[in-house]
């Protein structure tokens, strides 16, 4: 008997219904995707690009979850020593810019020349997308140093400063205006930035709650993926 070989759409659904990880990835485009159009239908409802930067930042976001791919990729890996290593040190200098997309509400105003319900959702949407992404990012990059190490206490270590780290990034970004690519270019006026910043009050405690809400975020996201699937009316079968 000859068999048809599958079409590609078929094949991409059978992946996705089989892979978890798929059905993330593809979930958080479609959100990114809406986010966007609202950017873009902003731009067309006033004919001004005064939030076309949201396209940019967006795209920076799915930086280190580009990167939390890879390093879950590699673990596997003949050469996973050394190569997940780098690659989530990438992660951790570009991390930051997931949740940095929150601090874009400081931009609304009420006279953006849009209603102000309209920049609210369309800066919101981009703000939750960022902070889906990076916490999806930091999920499987947690779970990647945990298993490395076999150890779940230090995995949770790791995320804990990661989240704090990403609080002192955000920081550097917003206000000093640094951003990831300056750790290689500039690592010296990064360095200088940095030590400098951490005497500055103002910079401690926004670390500080930055760090916080994005570890409990964290912790929430954890929560919620080990609850159990929801099950079709009438399956009495125990979830294993």
């Amino acid at each position: 008997m000859v068999t048809e070989p599958s079409s590609a759409p078929a094949t991409l659904l059978a992946r996705v219904r089989r892979d978890p990880l798929w059905r993330l990835t593809l979930a958080l485009g479609a959100m990114s995707a809406f986010a966007a159009a609202l950017v873009m239908f902003r731009h067309h409802f006033v004919a001004r690009a005064t939030y076309d930067f949201l396209y940019w930042n967006l795209f920076l976001a799915w930086i280190p979850m580009g990167a939390a791919l890879l390093a879950r990729r590699l673990e596997t890996r003949r050469h996973r020593r050394w190569s997940v290593p780098i690659v989530i040190v990438g992660w951790l200098a570009f991390f930051p810019n997931a949740p940095y997309i929150i601090t874009d509400l400081m931009h609304l105003r009420t006279t953006g020349g849009a209603p102000l319900w309209l920049d609210v959702l369309m800066v919101g949407t981009a703000a939750l997308t960022g902070l889906f992404v990076g916490l999806a990012s930091l999920r499987l990059v947690h779970g990647v140093v945990a298993r490395a190490r076999g150890s779940a206490w230090q995995g949770w270590a790791f995320a804990t400063l990661a989240c704090f780290g990403a609080g002192f990034g955000v920081y550097l970004g917003r206000f000093l205006r640094l951003n990831s690519w300056d750790i290689v270019t500039r690592p010296g006026d990064v360095l200088a930035h940095a030590v400098e910043t951490l005497t500055v009050d103002r910079a401690i405690a926004f670390t500080l709650l930055t760090g916080a809400l994005l570890l409990v975020c964290h912790v929430v996201v954890t929560a919620v993926a080990g609850a159990p699937a929801p099950r079709p009316h009438g399956d009495t079968t125990t979830p294993g």
